[in-house]
């Protein structure tokens, strides 16, 4: 007995609570988030969005052909059809969306523990790749004042967060 993965579309917001009743049901389902940085109140701050709204990728069984418990679980809407045929996803691929919202979300949330005032960081792109820093201080939402030093001087440099990361000690 194997098993196949299928869409279903929820109602507007409610993809969560449409996995928690799934899961109640003893079914598996996977609802893909990622980590995204927004401007809330004029903060940058972290925020979990789904990949893809409105849409659960859920484990059934290919023997069993009673789908409606899963099409009247509170949250869904209906399964996500092409023609007559319910849509579906191999296992491999659910496996590499795995893979990738869970490196995704890692290596946000060790942005997020972000740099402070005096860290030593590595320059990884541009002209000055390769080269040991300071971090200084925050440069907008995408940027960093950093010091580097340069014939004897130390000069700050604006940089782009995604051209540096933190230096291994």
């Amino acid at each position: 007995m194997s098993n196949k993965w299928v869409v279903v579309y929820c109602k507007s917001k409610e993809e969560l609570r449409a996995q928690q009743n799934l899961a109640n049901q003893g079914i598996h389902s996977f609802f893909p988030k990622i980590m995204k940085e927004k401007i809330i109140r004029g903060k940058k701050t972290q925020v979990e969005e789904a990949l893809f709204p409105s849409y659960l990728f859920v484990n059934i069984s290919d023997s069993d052909k009673n789908y409606s418990p899963i099409r009247s679980t509170r949250g869904i809407y209906d399964f996500v059809k092409f023609g007559v045929n319910i849509a579906s996803i191999p296992e491999e691929q659910i496996k590499q969306l795995e893979r990738l919202c869970h490196a995704h979300n890692q290596h946000d949330v060790n942005r997020e523990l972000l740099y402070k005032n005096g860290d030593k960081v590595e320059i990884i792109n541009g002209a000055f790749k390769g080269l040991t820093a300071v971090f200084e201080v925050e440069d907008g939402l995408e940027r960093s004042m950093l010091l580097i030093k340069v014939l004897n001087q130390e000069n700050k440099v604006s940089f782009k967060n995604l051209d540096i990361k933190k230096a291994e000690s």
